[in-house]
Order: structure tokens, then sequence, then C-alpha cells
């Protein structure tokens, strides 16, 4: 398939799923729904981001605004599922204000998402081919970015850019993902285990932003957090980064996009 075909079925299709997505969770804000639409939005940015040459000069950036303030609305009914789910797990109950707080965060979501319509994109389009090597530089920054976060002196910022970086980058394969290339779905599963990890860390972070003053459970979220730091360490350097991993993912890589 030619790369214009290619890209305008992929931005179409995700495009579509997004405004599905946006437009359930202007309806009910359930833990699902929100998820849902954080993905959606995530993988469209992304694609929109690769392809960005292909729409009309001024259509993308208004749309991506509209999409971003989905996303940080989301993003705060999360947050308060998250630390509620957390403080089950610890054996506590939630306190009263996080329940407060998710429901203004899950009502200011459904005004937001009422209100975002998908208009703004042209079906007539310039294209100009995609950067062969569009896989390889989102590769050379996952590992080199993950060697930081890795480290005994790393801190929640360099995790957090890790992250960001690793989402980009399983979009991205995403986008050119093939059903029958096994070392490709092998790169998904190190990416996806990867982020898990760093997931699960994130969680435990912004539980204990939201609960500042609850000392048992800082040490739970502490606890939590050093599992999952000491799980994401060991699984970088065992599986994700083992020796030789980076030059074998490049030389895969080659031609791929």
């Amino acid at each position: 398939m030619e790369i214009r075909a290619f890209a305008l079925e992929q931005s179409g299709a995700l495009l579509h799923r997004a405004a599905l997505a946006i437009r359930r969770v202007a309806r009910v804000q359930t833990p699902e729904a929100v998820h849902d639409v954080r993905v959606a939005i995530r993988r469209l940015e992304q694609c929109l981001q690769v392809f960005s040459d292909q729409f009309k000069r001024g259509t993308v950036k208004p749309l991506r605004r509209r999409l971003h303030a989905v996303l940080e609305a989301a993003a705060l009914v999360r947050e308060r599922d998250v630390a509620g789910d957390l403080c089950r797990q610890a054996g506590f109950t939630a306190p009263r204000t996080l329940g407060v707080q998710r429901r203004a965060a899950a009502k200011d979501l459904a005004r937001i998402a009422n209100a975002w319509n998908s208009a703004g994109l042209s079906p007539r389009k310039r294209v100009r081919s995609i950067d062969e090597d569009v896989l390889r530089q989102c590769a050379r920054r996952f590992f080199k970015t993950g060697r930081k976060a890795q480290t005994r002196s790393a801190g929640s910022r360099a995790l957090h850019a890790f992250r960001m970086v690793a989402k980009r980058f399983r979009y991205t394969l995403e986008l050119f993902a093939d059903a029958d290339d096994q070392g490709q779905e092998r790169k998904l599963k190190v990416l996806r285990r990867t982020l898990n990890l760093l997931g699960a860390i994130s969680d435990c972070q912004s539980a204990a932003r939201l609960l500042p003053d609850w000392a048992e459970m800082k040490d739970f979220l502490d606890a939590h957090e050093r599992k999952h730091l000491e799980q994401f360490r060991k699984y970088w350097k065992k599986v994700a980064d083992k020796p030789g991993e980076e030059d074998r993912w490049l030389r895969d890589l080659t031609g791929n996009a």
C-alpha cells in the first residue's frame, strides 16, 4: 500500500475511534470509558504527529488542542480512580473528599466531551513521504531515555519522560504493525510490559499527591512504588536492554517505515 493511502486510512480510522470514545465518555464517565478515551486520543495524536505534513495547514493544531482538553479532563478523573483503587488494595476506605473530587472531575469531563467535535480535518491533504527512519529514531530515544530512567539516581521526572517516550514509540510501532511479523510483536510485548511497570509507579506517585497527609497510606504507596521500581529495573536489564538488544531492534526496524 502506498504511504498516502496508508496514512489516510490510519488517521481516518483513529479519528473515528477517538470520536466514538469521546461521545461515550460524554454520556458515562466509568473507569473503562475514561481509559478508552485516553488511549484512543493518544493513538490519534501520535498518528497526527507521524503524518503531520499530510494535513492542510492550520487544521491539525486546533484539533489537537481540543483533543488535549479532553485528555487533561480525563486524567483528573483517572487519578481519583487510581487513588481509590490503591486505597482499597491497602485495605482502607477511600476518603470522602476523593469521591467529591471524582464527581466534580467527571462532570467537567462530560462538559468538555460534549463540547468537542471532530470537524477540522480536510479530505484534501497534501502528502510528503514519511522519513523512513522514524521507527529507528523512536527506538534510539527509547533506549537512551530508558537507560537514564533505570538508574538508582533517576527521579520521577526521568521516569515520566521515559514513559512518554515509550508510549509514543508503542503507538508509532502499532501504526506499522504487521500481524505476521513475530519480531514486531515481540517488540510490542516489551513496550507493553515496560509501560505497565512504569504505569504502576506513576499511579503510586499520583495517589501520593492526592493523599499527602495520610501516613498509613503513604507507607503502602511507598512500598508499592519501590516494588514496581525494582521490577522495572530488573526487567530493563534482563529483557528490554540486554546486551546487543538496541542493535537488534535497529536492524529489525530498517526499512519498516
